[in-house]
């Protein structure tokens, strides 16, 4: 049952509550305060579509840049590096980077006179934490099947290492250092070498079939030139490049950095480490730091350049940049040994380009 005297209470509350509203309006907010209050209004969207005019203008300039830097690439820094680079050059990557940049930078590479070798890549599965995948590999390395994880991946790698740094081939066929007779009888070269005492494939003329039962065991896999069938010792050993960056996970990283070091030990003066992320504008990349979504620049070649024993070897931490590209191909054009440093846009950076080799 209503009740009517509850009835009008309630109206009178609300009427009330509505005239209290009005009169603290009307006294509280007079109209100076609401002018003071629409000129600041006014001011913040004065200073809000100046900054957003500002910001299309500093987009503007630096997509300017960007198809500048294309235009100084192609019209320039391609007439100017032709020729430049001699060597068979052969890059060690992490799946995951983009391959779009990677493929620019083996353009620039050609373009400068250097012979692609190939591309030799590493992925989770090099990691050997499958037990099968294990086997095939112990297998392909003619090691007891037993041997663990850690040890089996370290004898993979030191076999990659050792099959892209075998010594050049003379003129006789036979490996430089030695003598080739009319008995001697040919290496069989559909299989790789029995392992030394430390279980590795030691550097013969079958260092590629040492690739291919890697490749075939699942530990790596092998990109190739077309017509090219592997990746051959050659009258000379090849540059090799290692690549890694955004978009590969991190022990595949740890992996790439310790076959890394390997090389330079194995090849000193011949070895190259890069870093790339996924290719953005200028624009871009700004606005991804902006909005907290890095990877920070820097994060794979800081392995080399930041290790309690550092390797003299070259590092660039941006491939995914023209200037990146650049700076590789100054590396590889300079004689093997005398592009040592840290180049790029990281705070690790030591310069942005290599210098110019001795005569361009």
């Amino acid at each position: 049952m209503i009740n009517l005297r509850f009835h009008i209470v309630s109206i009178t509350a609300a009427f009330l509550a509505l005239a209290i509203g009005i009169f603290m309006g009307s006294t509280l907010l007079d109209r100076s305060t609401l002018d003071l209050l629409e000129t600041r209004q006014k001011s913040l969207e004065e200073k809000i579509a100046q900054r957003i005019k500002e910001n299309n203008a500093f987009r503007q300039a630096l997509d300017g840049t960007d198809t500048a830097g294309t235009s100084y690439r192609d019209s320039l820094q391609r007439p100017l590096t032709a020729g430049t680079v001699s060597d068979r050059v052969v890059f060690v990557a992490g799946r995951g980077i983009d391959e779009g940049s990677l493929q620019r930078s083996i353009d620039d590479v050609t373009a400068a006179g250097g012979t692609y070798g190939g591309t030799v890549w590493l992925d989770a599965s090099s990691l050997l934490t499958d037990a099968s995948l294990r086997s095939t590999v112990a297998a392909a390395l003619r090691v007891p099947l037993t041997t663990g994880a850690d040890e089996l991946a370290k004898l993979a790698r030191e076999a990659v290492v050792a099959s892209l740094t075998v010594p050049p081939v003379n003129g006789t066929g036979q490996l430089d250092g030695t003598t080739a007779t009319s008995t001697s009888t040919p290496a069989d070269p559909a299989a790789p070498a029995p392992p030394n005492d430390s279980g590795t494939v030691p550097p013969t003329t079958t260092a590629s079939a040492t690739l291919d039962a890697l490749r075939a065991s699942g530990f790596l896999e092998l990109e190739l030139p077309e017509g090219v069938t592997s990746v051959s010792p050659g009258s000379t050993q090849p540059r090799i490049v290692v690549v890694s960056g955004e978009g590969v996970a991190p022990k595949v990283e740890q992996l790439l950095a310790g076959m890394a070091t390997s090389l330079v030990t194995a090849a000193p003066g011949r070895v190259a480490v890069a870093e790339l992320l996924e290719e953005r504008s200028s624009t871009g990349l700004i606005e991804r730091n902006l909005n907290g979504q890095p990877p920070k620049r820097g994060r794979f070649v800081n392995r080399i350049r930041s290790a309690d024993n550092p390797v003299a070897v070259a590092t660039i931490d941006d491939l995914d940049r023209w200037q990146g590209r650049l700076s590789l191909v100054l590396v590889l054009a300079a004689r093997p040994g005398t592009a040592e440093g840290a180049y790029g846009e990281a705070d690790t950076a030591q310069a942005p380009f290599p210098p110019a080799p001795p005569g361009s």
